[in-house]
């Protein structure tokens, strides 16, 4: 490999994940493929995993985005902290000091 895989990932990531995960299917090995392209044996483990159970789609980048946020506010106080906010000029903090 003429470039390692942190620099073709800087140019085109979804193409060098492609290209990671033929080399791993290529040779069968993911300590080899590692090898081969720079990378950490576990980035072509994950890549390889998604690759056989999702396709070819699985090597696009995700949303880092919670699913869900527990400790979120309720409605029913920003409802009440917001107006507060914009009448005082006070951040959420100072009107809970």
């Amino acid at each position: 490999m003429d470039l390692t895989y942190h620099e073709a990932w800087r140019m085109n990531p979804e193409e060098t994940r492609r290209k990671l995960v033929e080399t791993y299917l290529r040779t069968g090995s993911i300590s080899q493929a590692a090898r081969l392209w720079g990378a950490s044996r576990a980035a072509v483990r994950k890549w390889g995993r998604r690759y056989q159970t999702e396709g070819l789609a699985s090597l696009r980048d995700r949303s880092c985005r919670p699913h869900r946020l527990p400790g979120r506010t309720s409605q029913e106080v920003e409802e009440k902290v917001c107006p507060a906010c914009k009448r005082t000029g006070f951040v959420r903090k100072c009107l809970a000091w």
